[in-house]
């Protein structure tokens, strides 16, 4: 080497070519490789001022044996820590068997960093990035022997999607971490055909902005049972299409900071089926979860978790069989579209936000059906106690379930309610509304406000039906109650005044407002809003206190009418001063 050195890392390179038994004869120890190649690293300690690592390959190693070893470390006197890390097992082994340290078979068979090649690496960086992944040697891993890659040098890594790519099967004994540096730019596994079963906790991205890109018929990714999947750089990316399958025991997809763009999207025929839970997103927003054209199924829940923007979409498939839920706790700013495709659930959840407003803001966590179907399956029964319906609108906060196309199908209950009471009967209140064009049955019970006389510190469930929504069988409710055993009474908001029909029971507990919105002029008459075939335990006197309009009406133009003999409310609609032609 004639080159003088100045900002160069260290290497250092041994290859034993004779069997471990020739060093322990000759030398003392078995070890007698690693030894040389401490020694060597020490004398360029000066170079490793930015991190150290070793990798050991074993050669000859029988099928299913691990036949490599790597360590590195950013710590300060990082080859310090990485031999210690190393020789802590060795000595362990020592201490319990000595007689082992000698055994040069088992030590090939059994002890990391007991092999014939030693490449050793101390970092001296140029970049100003300092993390794990920048460390050397890195590593490119395949199922066949020959197709592995340790690798070392005197640069930084800028390709690396060429050495991403996966083709060919691939058996992972073990966990498994792929990361790459905290760039701005992102990169990305490219799985497009071969089998990857990974037997261990499959970590995907860390600190950085490395994707999962799994494309093509052929391409199936597999995470043993008991073990995550996890999706959890800066903005990583899990893409299924082109006829690929996912298939996980647990998956969650989170962002490391703030500002992340990661997510799910499957697409063109591919499919995720996750064995129990999937996580979508974290504490840090931004993550999408996007289905066109392929299938997703949770055995176990699905949950949104704080501002995720979903998207399901023509062609899409998505089946839950536990908890469908939309937002986690307050303040999640989720938002849940579906323009087509199918989503079946047995139950639903859209939690609420403690600052939102009844209008659907960002600021709410918001289902938006406006295509294709819906079915929450669940039949179980509302509990008299705190206890879960099949689908629940606002279980923290205020939250709004909103429908202009598309068919809903509620198998069994709907509760409505705000978990805290509203600063006014204008804000802040859960809403499940249903726009022109919506097709919808409530087999269950619809519940506005309503909860046991434990719990009165819930607020107001609002129904609003706009346009025809409710005309020609299309909106089909079993049975509503209302009822908040509190201040602030459920709302019914009607828009075109189209009426609501209750087909089996209608209980009232503390009463419901009605609030009449229209745009432009009214004709003079009569409205039925709501008509009923039993009242059940609600009395025609309760009946006629409790139901009443909005503080915000017009009294002098509007009069609400409830004939309990004929089961049916009725809104009038007369000129300024005419209050006294009505009786």
């Amino acid at each position: 080497m004639t080159d003088q050195l100045q900002h160069e890392c260290g290497i250092a390179l041994i290859r034993l070519l004779k069997p471990l038994e020739y060093y322990h004869f000759k030398y003392g120890s078995c070890l007698y490789g690693l030894q040389r190649l401490h020694l060597m690293m020490e004398k360029q300690r000066n170079r490793g001022q930015d991190g150290t690592g070793v990798a050991c390959v074993k050669i000859g190693m029988s099928p299913g044996k691990k036949f490599f070893s790597c360590e590195r470390s950013l710590k300060p006197s990082s080859i310090d820590h990485v031999f210690k890390d190393i020789y802590a097992e060795i000595n362990k082994t020592g201490k319990r068997n000595p007689d082992l340290l000698n055994d040069a078979v088992w030590l090939k068979q059994e002890m990391p960093f007991a092999g014939e090649i030693y490449l050793g690496h101390l970092r001296y960086g140029t970049t100003g990035n300092k993390l794990p992944e920048s460390v050397h040697p890195v590593i490119r891993l395949n199922n066949w022997k020959t197709r592995n890659l340790i690798l070392a040098g005197n640069f930084t890594l800028t390709n690396v999607e060429t050495w991403l790519d996966i083709t060919s099967d691939l058996n992972v004994n073990g966990g498994i971490t792929m990361t790459v540096g905290a760039a701005d730019y992102r990169r990305y596994i490219n799985h497009t055909s071969g089998t990857v079963d990974v037997n261990g906790a499959f970590n995907v991205g860390a600190s950085g902005n490395l994707g999962y890109l799994l494309t093509g018929p052929g391409a199936v990714l597999n995470v043993a049972d008991n073990y995550t999947f996890t999706l959890a750089g800066r903005s990583t990316t899990l893409e299924v299409a082109d006829g690929a399958r996912m298939e996980a025991y647990d998956f969650t997809q989170a962002n490391s900071t703030a500002g992340g763009a990661g997510g799910v999207l499957v697409h063109d025929g591919g499919s995720v089926l996750v064995r129990r839970n999937t996580i979508i997103g974290n504490s840090n927003a931004g993550s999408t979860f996007v289905i066109t054209n392929g299938s997703f199924t949770a055995n176990g829940y699905l949950l949104m978790n704080i501002g995720v923007d979903a998207r399901i979409e023509d062609g899409a498939q998505v089946n839950v069989l536990g908890a469908l839920q939309i937002g986690q706790y307050s303040n999640s700013n989720g938002d849940f579209k579906q323009t087509g495709g199918s989503v079946e659930a047995n139950t639903l959840a859209i939690s609420g936000i403690s600052n939102g407003t009844a209008e659907g803001t960002a600021q709410n966590n918001v289902y938006t059906l406006s295509g294709g179907t819906l079915t929450v399956n669940s039949t179980a029964a509302h509990a008299q106690s705190y206890g879960t319906p099949s689908a629940l609108i606002g279980q923290f906060g205020h939250a709004i379930f909103q429908q202009s196309g598309g068919s809903a199908d509620f198998k069994g209950d709907v509760t409505v309610r705000s978990s805290t009471a509203p600063a006014s009967m204008l804000a802040l209140v859960s809403q499940i509304i249903f726009d022109e064009g919506a097709e919808a049955i409530l087999r269950g019970t619809l519940r506005l406000g309503y909860q046991d006389v434990v719990d009165k510190s819930n607020g107001a469930g609002e129904l609003r039906v706009v346009g025809n929504a409710a005309q020609n069988g299309r909106l089909s409710f079993n049975n509503v109650y209302f009822g908040m055993l509190g201040i602030y009474a459920p709302v019914i908001t009607q828009n075109g005044f189209t009426p609501i029909h209750v087909g089996n029971q209608l209980r009232v507990f503390d009463g419901f407002v009605v609030r009449p919105e229209l745009d432009g002029a009214v004709p003079l008459g009569d409205y039925t809003i709501l008509t009923w075939n039993a009242l059940n335990t609600t009395t025609p006197e309760q009946l006629e206190a409790w139901v009443k309009l909005a503080e915000d009406v017009d009294r002098s133009h509007w009069k609400i009418i409830v004939d309990t003999e004929g089961k049916k409310a009725t809104l009038r609609y007369f000129a300024t001063g005419s209050l006294l032609l009505v009786r």
